[in-house]
C-alpha cells in the first residue's frame, strides 16, 4: 500500500507538471502572438506616451478645480434656485429659457473664465492619455478611471451650458462649434483604455448629439458650419469602435484572471481561465463589428457555451450582461449619430432648394450612413407639424411610429416632443 501510494502520488505530480508546462506554453505562445501584432495583453502594455502639448487630459487637468466649482454652482442653481428649478421643469418643453433665467446661467459660466479655452484647447489635440497608475494592482485601477471621467463629463456640462447662452443670444454658428468640440472630446476619450471609458465616451456623444439637435432646430448655420457639423459626425460611425475598446478590456481582464488563485498551488487553473479569455474575445471581437440586427444572437454565443473549466465558465459567463449593454448601447448611439446627419443633411437640401426633401433619397448621403442598425433598413423619417422626426426602430426592430417616449424607437426630434430634445 505504501508503495502503491507514492506511485500514485509520482503519477499525480507528473500529471500537474505536464498540465502545467502545456498551459503555460500554449498561453505564452498565444500571447507572444498578441504582442507581435501590437496590441496589449497586461494593464502595463496599456500606458502610451504621448505629446505633453498635444494631451487633452492634461488640458483639462488644469482646469479641474474650476470644473469642480462650477458643477458645485450649476446644482446650488438648479435646486436651489426658483428659475433654476423652473428651467429643470421646463428643459424638454418647447418653451425657451427666460431671460431671467440665461441671465443667471451667464453669470455662472462668467465666473469661470479659463474653462472655455481649455474645452477648445482640448477638443483640438490628438491625444486623450490620462495619468494613471499603470503599476498598481489589477483590482485598484479601476478606482484610478473614476476621477478622469469625472474630469471630462464636466467639461462636456460646461459646453452644454454654453451652447443654452449661445442659443439665446442666436449665435448659431458659434454654437454649433461647441457641440463639435463635445463630439472631438468623445471621439479623444476613446483613447482611453478599458470599457467604463468607452461607456463614458458613448455617454459624451449621445450630449453632444442632443446639443446640436437642439441648434439645428433652432435657426439657422452656414454651409460651412453644417459641412463640419456632417465631417465630424461621420467620423463617429466607426465600426472599429467596438473592436478597439474591448482590445483593452481583454488586456485588464487577462491581469484580473491571473491572480484569482495567487496561493493555489494548481496555478494552471489560472493559465487555463486565461487561455479561455483569450478564446472568448477571439470569437466575439468579429461579432462586434457587425451591425445589431446581424449580431444580437451571435454576441450571446461566446457566453453561452461551455470552456476548459466550470470556472472559466463560470467566470467568462460573468461579462455577460456589460457586453451586451454596450453592445446596445454602441449600436443606439451610431443610430441617433445617423439621424443627426440626416436632419443636417435634410436642412441642407432646403437650403440648396427652397423646398423639402421627399425621402432619404433626396440626400447626399451614402446608404450605410442611412441605414438602421437595428434593424438593417434605412432609417425612418416623418414630417410632423414641428419638423422633422428621425428615427431608429430599436431593440424591438419594429417601427412604432416615433414613439421615443417611452423608448420603443430612438432618433432626433423637433424640440418639446415626447422624448425628445
Amino acid at each position: 500500500m505504501g508503495i502503491g501510494f507514492v506511485l500514485l502520488m509520482a503519477v499525480a505530480l507528473i500529471a500537474y507538471g505536464v498540465v502545467n508546462w502545456w498551459s503555460s506554453n500554449r498561453l505564452e505562445n498565444r500571447l507572444a502572438n498578441l504582442r507581435e501584432a501590437g496590441e496589449p495583453t497586461s494593464i502595463k502594455d496599456l500606458k502610451v506616451t504621448v505629446p505633453a502639448d498635444d494631451n487633452a487630459a492634461l488640458v483639462l487637468e488644469k482646469v479641474r478645480p474650476q470644473l469642480e466649482a462650477f458643477t458645485k454652482a450649476l446644482v446650488t442653481f438648479l435646486d436651489k434656485t426658483p428659475q433654476g428649478v423652473a428651467y429643470s421643469e421646463s428643459a424638454f418643453k418647447p418653451s425657451k429659457p427666460t431671460d431671467e433665467q440665461i441671465n443667471m446661467i451667464r453669470s455662472i459660466l462668467a465666473m469661470y473664465p479659463e474653462i472655455p479655452s481649455a474645452i477648445e484647447e482640448a477638443a483640438n489635440c490628438n491625444y486623450h492619455a490620462s495619468s494613471y497608475d499603470f503599476s498598481i494592482d489589477p483590482h485598484k485601477f479601476l478606482d484610478e478611471l473614476l476621477p478622469a471621467n469625472t474630469l471630462v463629463r464636466n467639461a462636456v456640462r460646461f459646453a452644454g451650458w454654453q451652447m443654452v447662452v449661445a442659443i439665446a443670444d442666436e449665435d448659431y454658428d458659434r454654437t454649433a462649434q461647441i457641440g463639435i468640440n463635445t463630439l472631438q472630446l468623445a471621439r479623444l476619450y476613446d483613447q482611453e483604455p478599458m470599457l467604463v471609458s468607452g461607456l463614458v465616451a458613448l455617454a459624451l456623444r449621445g450630449v453632444a448629439v442632443r446639443d446640436l439637435n437642439r441648434v439645428l432646430r433652432s435657426g439657422e448655420i452656414s454651409p460651412e458650419t453644417r459641412l463640419l457639423v456632417d465631417q465630424e459626425l461621420a467620423g463617429h460611425d466607426d465600426p472599429m469602435w467596438f473592436v478597439n475598446v474591448l482590445k483593452t478590456e481583454r488586456a485588464y481582464s487577462l491581469d484580473t484572471s491571473g491572480d484569482l488563485f495567487p496561493h493555489f498551488p494548481m496555478t494552471w487553473q489560472g493559465r487555463i481561465l486565461k487561455g479561455d479569455i483569450l478564446s472568448m474575445y477571439e470569437e466575439l471581437l468579429p461579432i462586434v463589428t457587425k451591425p445589431w440586427h446581424e449580431s444580437r444572437y451571435e454576441i450571446q454565443e461566446p457566453f453561452d457555451r461551455s470552456y476548459s473549466t466550470p470556472i472559466s465558465t463560470t467566470m467568462i459567463q460573468l461579462y455577460t450582461p456589460a457586453l451586451n449593454a454596450a453592445h446596445e448601447a454602441y449600436h443606439r448611439t451610431i443610430a441617433e449619430i445617423r439621424c443627426l446627419r440626416i436632419l443636417n443633411s435634410l436642412q441642407a437640401y432646403k437650403d440648396g432648394t427652397g423646398r423639402e426633401a421627399e425621402s432619404l433619397d433626396d440626400l447626399d448621403l451614402s446608404t450605410s450612413a442611412m441605414l438602421d442598425p437595428f434593424d438593417g433598413k434605412p432609417l425612418k423619417l416623418k414630417m410632423t407639424d414641428e419638423g422633422w422626426l428621425i428615427y431608429s426602430a430599436y431593440r424591438n426592430r419594429k417601427d412604432d411610429g416615433g414613439e421615443l417616449e417611452p423608448m420603443n424607437d430612438v432618433g432626433v426630434a423637433p424640440l418639446g416632443y415626447p422624448g425628445g430634445e
